[in-house]
């Protein structure tokens, strides 16, 4: 069985004047991406749109997956992260966590 990740486009908009009241959203599937290892679940994802990336911390893999949002194609596999429980980035780095040493 392979993991996959759906791409979907979440569209809505906020104002500051309405915050507290509810927001209509529409999702929309864009595509499915294939992944690499076995499926797994609480797997963690940060967006970074600035770099058209998205980072995903996959648990069960022990991996850190970068996704290229202008392709919507694994543009890296980082193994090493044992139970990845979260992602960040800066300029310059990709920040992740683990439960585990």
């Amino acid at each position: 069985m392979k993991t996959s990740l759906a791409i979907c486009s979440l569209g809505m908009v906020l104002s500051p004047a309405v915050a507290s009241a509810a927001v209509n959203a529409q999702v929309v599937m864009d595509k499915t991406i294939v992944l690499p290892g076995k499926p797994g679940s609480g797997d963690v994802v940060t967006a970074d749109p600035k770099n058209n990336k998205v980072y995903l911390a996959q648990k069960g893999n022990n991996s850190l997956i970068v996704i290229d949002t202008t392709s919507n194609t694994v543009a890296a596999s980082i193994y090493g992260v044992i139970v990845g429980n979260g992602v960040t980035y800066s300029s310059d780095y990709i920040f992740a966590a683990s439960e585990q040493e």
